[in-house]
């Protein structure tokens, strides 16, 4: 018997459907939401906004070093328990 067929790990599993993320913004806020792996992360923005009182068309999520549009999901993204979203406000961003 395998390795994965004693411990399977449901999150990699077509199966999962909630995986557990943290989204922390420049000021050191950091929510953790337990999301279905095919919710809109344009959802979960508009609810990280709500929640700090953030002007929603500021932000812009980062994944790994790109740019999350709001039609991604968890499981596109490829997103595991306990990752990291980052959080930039356009008004800081330099081209």
């Amino acid at each position: 018997m395998s390795q994965e067929d004693r411990n399977p790990v449901l999150a990699d599993s077509a199966e999962a459907k909630y995986v557990k993320i943290r989204i922390a913004d420049q000021e050191s806020s950091v929510l953790e939401y337990e999301v279905r792996a095919c919710a809109l992360m344009g959802e979960i923005k508009r609810d990280f906004a709500r929640r700090l009182g953030i002007d929603l068309s500021r932000l812009r999520f980062i994944c790994d070093g790109q740019l999350v549009v709001d039609t991604d999901t968890p499981q596109e993204l490829e997103l595991k328990d306990g990752d990291m979203i980052e959080v930039i406000s356009s008004y800081r961003v330099v081209f």
